[in-house]
């Protein structure tokens, strides 16, 4: 659908690479039955590799069950947030990265 290559098998780090051979990690995301901007507000990614993978795609199922994507956006763009159990990435937070780099275009 993306236009994505799949990973060989037992790849680690990433999931896919793109047309210019940029190396994508996809994360998945259940939302929960109230999918609303609260929600936004709060979800986050974990266990990204930025040093294995260039991109980041999350792909989720929307009120309809459509399966929906935010991204790709580059890793190396997204603040993180430090956590015992290792950095978070949270999704308003990339979605502001894409926003501004739609709007800085």
């Amino acid at each position: 659908m993306l236009g994505l290559e799949k990973a060989p098998r037992g790849t680690a780090g990433y999931d896919f690479t793109d047309a210019n051979g940029r190396r994508v990690q996809v994360k998945t995301k259940v939302p929960h039955t109230a999918w609303s901007d609260q929600l936004v507000k709060i979800l986050y990614v974990s266990n990204l590799k930025p040093d294995l993978a260039d991109d980041l795609i999350i792909a989720y199922r929307d009120k309809e069950s459509h399966w929906r994507h935010i991204g790709p956006v580059a890793i190396a763009d997204l603040p993180s947030r430090p956590h015992k159990a290792g950095p978070r990435y949270f999704l308003k937070d990339i979605i502001n990265i894409i926003s501004s780099s739609i709007c800085g275009r």
